[in-house]
C-alpha cells in the first residue's frame, strides 16, 4: 500500500509540483482523499480540489464542512503549502491521531491549496511580488541581469524619494521633508521601460461586495464562487494569508450582536493558539465579506508570518522605523546567511544606465517565512488552527430505544386470515448536537436554514401506526450557543433559550429492520438502523382440554386405563408418567384438588365393566346404588379406579401396574385378570384402605370366573397371567398417599337389581 508522501518544505513548490503531490496522496489513501478540477485559471492551469473525509463513515456533502483556501493572493505562496501541510496530516494521521481520526469519520475538508495558479507562477519563477495600487511608474516587471530572479533596481537621482542608512549602506530609508545631502535613488521595480500596466490581479478582492467593482471577472474566482455555492454542508470557512502577523476578522460593521460575538470568539481562540493578534478588519470587499454576506459562512483570515516579530521585534503592524529595519537585516545575515538580502551590484541598464540590481528578497523575508524551519512553524500553526475550527461545527448524534410493547391482532397485521400476529414496538429517537455551534451557524444564515428533517422507515410487512414518517424539527443550538447572546456576561452565565435536543417517538407494527434518516445540511446527515432481528412469537393459546366427564351419582372422574385390544388381551402401553392423568393436566384443577382429581371417600365398589359390545350402566347414566353385600372370608375384588401419583403402590419395580381387580380393570379401565388380591400391606395394598367385600350382580352374560376357597377356576382365554405369589411390595414410604377412590357398581340398565 502507498504512503503518504512527506512535504517538502526546504523551496515552495510550482504549480506542477503542487498538483503532482496532492495526487501522491489521493492514490495512497483513496478512502480519504478525492481530488476535484473546480476550474482553470486564465492561462490554463487547473484549480486543484482536494475533499477529505473518511467515505467508510458517510458521503462528503454528508456532513458538516469547512473550507480552506490558500494562496489567494500570488506572492502569498506560504498560504498554498500551509493548506498542503493539512492535507498530508489528514491522510497520514487518521487512524492514528485521535482528533484527526474523529474529525475525518464526522466531518469533512475542502482544502483549495492555490486559488491563484498564475501570479504564483510569476510570483515563484521571477520572485515577483505585487506593486499595490499599481505598477512602478514607467517600468515594466523583467530580469534585466540574467540571474533568474526579478529584485529591486536603484540608481543615483537628486529628486530621487529614498537615501542610504549612515549605518548600514545596504539599506534604504525614506528621505524626510528637511533632507537635503544625498545621496539620493530612485527605487524601482528590476524590468524594463514601457508603458505603465493595469492594477495588479487580486482574486481576494474580485467577490462581490460594497467597495468591489467588477465582481467575478477573473475565471478563478467564478469557479470558487460556483463550488461555494453547490455545497451547502460548508460551516466555517479559513483562508490562509501571510505577511501581516496576525488574524484577520470580516468587516463587523453592520453585523448583529449574535454574529459578531461568535467571530470574536473564534477569533480570539485561534490568537491563543497561534500567538497572533486578532484584529477586526476596517475596511471591506474582501473575500471573507463575500462569504458571510451571501452564504452567512464566518470566514477567519491567518495571517501569521511576520519578519520583524521573527527578528525579536514587538511591533506588529505599521512601518518599521529604522532600528527596526537593522535589526532584521542583523538576524538575516546571522540565521539566514544574509540570504534575506541580496547585495547591491552595479549593472548596465540597456535604456537607463548604470544601475545597481539587490535588495531585499520580498518573497522570502517580507511576504512569506523563509524555506525550512521557519516554514514549517507556520504550517504548524495554521494545520492546528484548522482542526480547531473543525471541530467546532455542529455535530448530529442520535441515539435509538426500541421496545416490544404487544402484539397486533392478525386482522390488523394483515388482510390474510391465517396470517400470525405481529408484534408492536415503540421506537424512541433522541436526537443531540453535540458541536459547539448551532445548526444554523450565524443569525445571516437562520432565515435560509433549513430545519433538522427526520424520516422513519417502517418495516416492509408492518406499518407505522403513531408518529409521522417524516417530522421537521426546529433548529437546535450548539454547546456555545448560550455564550453568544448579549446578556450571557462572565461571571454572569445564561444559557440559551434554544433548545439541543430533541426527542420522538413512533409506533411501529411488524417484524424486521426499521430506518431512521437524520439530515441537515450544515449539520450533518446520519442513519439509524435497529437491529432488525425477529421478535419473539407470541405465546401459542392452550391446548384444548375436553371438558371432564360428567360424575354419576356423585362419584369422582373415571381415570383412563390401557387400551383393549381386537382380540381381548390388554395392551403393553405404560401408564401415563407423573404429571399427568389421561389428558388433564395436573395443576388445572382447583385448589384443595390432587393431581387433578377430587379425593373421594370411601364408597362401595363398582360393578365389573361390560363386555365388550355390551353398554355398562355407568355409560348409561345415573341409576340407585345397591346395598353391599358382606364380603367373603378370606379373599375379595376390589375394583380400583385411581392412584395417586406419588403412591409406593404406583409402579412395581418390574413396571407392572398394581392394584388391578378380577374383574380386569386397571386404573378403572384395564383388561380383566385372574388371581386372588392380597389382603395385606406387604402383598401390596394401601395401608389405610380396609378392604371392600365384592358386590354379586345378576346380568345375562356370564361373569369371568375367579378363584375362589372352593377350588381354583379355569380362568378365559383372553385374561391376563395370574399375579406371582411371591413378588415383593415397594419399599413403604414415609409420605401418606391419597385414598383411593373406590368405583361404585351399576345395574346394567334395563335388568333387575
Amino acid at each position: 500500500m502507498p504512503v503518504v508522501p512527506p512535504l517538502e518544505t526546504r523551496h515552495y513548490p510550482r504549480s506542477a509540483e503542487l498538483c503532482s503531490y496532492m495526487q501522491r496522496v489521493a492514490e495512497a489513501v483513496p478512502h480519504l482523499v478525492c481530488l476535484y478540477t473546480i476550474g482553470e485559471s486564465a492561462e490554463g492551469r487547473p484549480l486543484m480540489l482536494a475533499e477529505v473525509t473518511n467515505q467508510g463513515t458517510g458521503a462528503a456533502s454528508l456532513k458538516p464542512a469547512l473550507w480552506v483556501d490558500g494562496n489567494v493572493r500570488g506572492d502569498e505562496v506560504a498560504g498554498s503549502v500551509a493548506a498542503l501541510a493539512l492535507l498530508q496530516r489528514l491522510a497520514a494521521d487518521h487512524g492514528r491521531d485521535e482528533l484527526v481520526t474523529f474529525l475525518l469519520d464526522t466531518r469533512t475538508f475542502y482544502i483549495l491549496p492555490r486559488m491563484d495558479p498564475d501570479g504564483a507562477e510569476r510570483s515563484l519563477q521571477w520572485g515577483l511580488v505585487r506593486a499595490g495600487s499599481g505598477r512602478a511608474g514607467r517600468v515594466i516587471p523583467g530580469d534585466v541581469d540574467g540571474d533568474g530572479r526579478i529584485l529591486q533596481m536603484r540608481s543615483k537621482d537628486p529628486r530621487g524619494a529614498w537615501k542610504a542608512s549612515k549605518r548600514d549602506p545596504r539599506l534604504l530609508l525614506r528621505r524626510a521633508p528637511d533632507d537635503r545631502q544625498g545621496p539620493f535613488y530612485r527605487l524601482e521595480c528590476e524590468g524594463f521601460l514601457g508603458e505603465p500596466g493595469g492594477p495588479d490581479r487580486d482574486l481576494a478582492r474580485n467577490f462581490p461586495g460594497p467597495e468591489v467593482s467588477g465582481a467575478l471577472s477573473e475565471p478563478e474566482s467564478q469557479a470558487v464562487a460556483r463550488f461555494l455555492r453547490h455545497h451547502p454542508n460548508l460551516g466555517l470557512a479559513l483562508s490562509l494569508r501571510s505577511s501581516q502577523g496576525r488574524i484577520l476578522t470580516p468587516l463587523l460593521e453592520g453585523l448583529v450582536e449574535f454574529d459578531r460575538t461568535l467571530i470574536r470568539i473564534l477569533g480570539h481562540r485561534a490568537e491563543e493558539m497561534v500567538g497572533c493578534p486578532l484584529q477586526e478588519e476596517t475596511g471591506g470587499g474582501d473575500f471573507a465579506d463575500w462569504l458571510y454576506q451571501e452564504l452567512g459562512i464566518p470566514c477567519l483570515r491567518p495571517s501569521l508570518w511576520s519578519l520583524p516579530r521573527v527578528a525579536g521585534l514587538e511591533r506588529h503592524s505599521g512601518e518599521p522605523t529604522e532600528v527596526e529595519l537593522l535589526a532584521i537585516l542583523r538576524w538575516l545575515d546571522r540565521e539566514r546567511a544574509g540570504s534575506g538580502f541580496v547585495p547591491w551590484t552595479l549593472c548596465q541598464h540597456p535604456e537607463l544606465g548604470p544601475v545597481e540590481i539587490g535588495g531585499w528578497d520580498l518573497l522570502n523575508t517580507w511576504l512569506n517565512p523563509p524555506p525550512g524551519e521557519a516554514l514549517i512553524q507556520d504550517c504548524r500553526r495554521n494545520v492546528d488552527l484548522a482542526l480547531c475550527l473543525a471541530g467546532a461545527l455542529p455535530h448530529l448524534r442520535a441515539t435509538c430505544h426500541e421496545e416490544q410493547v404487544g402484539w397486533a391482532d392478525a386482522a390488523q397485521a394483515s388482510d390474510e386470515p391465517l396470517s400470525m400476529p405481529s408484534p408492536l414496538r415503540k421506537v424512541v429517537l433522541e436526537i443531540t448536537n453535540e458541536g459547539y455551534l448551532p445548526t444554523w451557524i450565524s443569525e445571516r444564515a437562520r432565515s435560509a436554514s433549513t430545519p433538522v428533517m427526520v424520516e422513519i422507515h417502517p418495516p416492509a410487512a408492518g406499518g407505522l401506526l403513531v408518529g409521522s414518517p417524516r417530522v421537521p424539527l426546529g433548529p437546535l443550538s450548539g454547546i456555545g450557543t448560550g455564550h453568544l447572546h448579549p446578556t450571557a456576561q462572565a461571571p454572569w452565565f445564561a444559557d440559551s433559550p434554544e433548545r439541543q435536543s430533541r426527542t420522538l417517538e413512533w409506533l411501529v407494527r411488524g417484524d424486521g429492520e426499521v430506518l431512521l434518516e437524520v439530515r441537515h445540511p450544515r449539520a450533518g446527515s446520519l442513519e439509524f438502523r435497529t437491529l432488525g432481528e425477529e421478535a419473539p412469537a407470541p405465546p401459542p393459546p392452550p391446548a384444548y382440554t375436553p371438558p371432564p366427564p360428567p360424575r354419576v351419582g356423585g362419584a369422582a372422574p373415571i381415570a383412563t386405563g390401557p387400551e383393549r385390544t381386537s382380540s381381548g388381551v390388554a395392551s403393553s402401553q405404560a401408564a401415563p408418567e407423573s404429571g399427568t392423568r389421561g389428558d388433564s393436566p395436573v395443576g388445572a384443577s382447583p385448589p384443595g384438588h390432587l393431581g387433578g382429581y377430587r379425593p373421594a371417600a370411601r364408597l362401595p365398589h363398582l360393578a365389573p365393566e361390560s363386555r365388550p359390545g355390551q353398554t355398562s350402566a355407568l355409560q348409561r347414566g345415573p341409576s340407585p346404588l345397591p346395598q353391599a353385600p358382606p364380603p367373603p372370608p378370606e379373599l375379595t375384588e376390589m375394583p380400583v379406579t385411581s392412584i395417586r401419583e406419588d403412591s409406593p403402590l404406583r409402579k412395581e419395580p418390574t413396571g407392572r401396574v398394581l392394584g388391578e381387580t378380577a374383574s380386569g380393570r386397571v386404573l378403572g379401565s384395564s383388561p380383566a385378570r385372574t388371581g386372588p388380591v392380597p389382603r395385606s400391606q406387604d402383598e401390596g395394598l394401601h395401608p389405610l384402605v380396609p378392604p371392600t367385600p365384592s358386590e354379586s350382580r345378576p346380568s345375562t352374560r356370564p361373569v369371568p370366573p375367579v378363584r375362589l376357597p372352593g377350588g381354583p377356576a379355569e380362568p378365559p382365554p383372553s385374561a391376563a397371567p395370574p399375579v406371582e405369589e411371591d413378588r415383593e411390595a415397594p419399599p413403604a414410604t414415609s409420605r401418606i398417599p391419597a385414598p383411593l377412590l373406590l368405583r361404585r357398581s351399576r345395574q346394567p340398565e334395563g335388568k333387575g337389581s
